[in-house]
């Protein structure tokens, strides 16, 4: 938190703004934890950024990732119906606006890795400290709960999730994979990944 301090006293623009920083873990509480989707480093343009990894904020246009994660989505429902079921994350989401607080009242922690940036300059915090708090929360939930879902989107949550958590064989942990929903990769899997409804049935079979 020093770190931060020191960069919004210098005059520096620091994403999102510092009353959201810890967004994520106000709206879902440990307990409400279900499902985890585990972000890079917030969005570091204006305005973006609100919190919650892959999220943005009210009135901003959905980056190319969110748009690909609702094409995902809308994907999933179609089949899901044909199948007869819903899916834990097909809630109600102001797609329009790219905010993804529906989820979190489902009990979806959209965790980033590290949870701030500076404008315009991608990946800048890494080395601030965060991942070692998000570390801790990561594998707090994976060893005080049973029963949750872990959405691992691109090689780089793929990594830090390995390291942390060993991908352990689990039948109180559900571990999904798939490419990053970047534009740049979500052509090679993530689309027609379904993993909202995997989620959906593992939750429904786990209770």
């Amino acid at each position: 938190m020093e770190h931060l301090r020191q960069a919004l006293d210098s005059g520096k623009k620091i994403y999102p703004d510092p009353q959201q920083v810890f967004r994520a873990f106000e709206l879902v509480p440990p307990d409400a934890v279900k499902v985890v989707v585990l972000g890079q480093d917030p969005y570091h343009g204006y305005a973006q950024a609100n919190g919650l990894a892959f999220a943005v904020g009210m009135g901003s246009v959905p980056p190319p990732s969110l748009r690909n994660i609702r094409k995902a989505v809308e994907y999933d429902l179609l089949a899901s119906r044909s199948e007869g079921m819903e899916s834990l994350m097909h809630a109600p989401v102001s797609w329009g606006s790219g905010d993804l607080e529906a989820w979190s009242g489902q009990g979806v922690l959209l965790l980033n890795d590290v949870l701030t940036v500076e404008d315009g300059s991608p990946g800048s915090h890494r080395a601030w400290g965060w991942s070692a708090w998000t570390d801790l929360v990561v594998r707090t939930i994976h060893s005080s709960k049973q029963g949750v879902v872990w959405m691992l989107w691109g090689k780089e949550a793929q990594r830090h999730q390995a390291g942390r958590l060993g991908f352990e064989a689990s039948a109180h942990h559900l571990f999904l994979t798939a490419p990053h929903p970047s534009p740049l990769s979500a052509y090679r899997g993530f689309l027609n990944c379904r993993h909202f409804s995997k989620a959906n049935r593992f939750l429904a079979s786990y209770l």
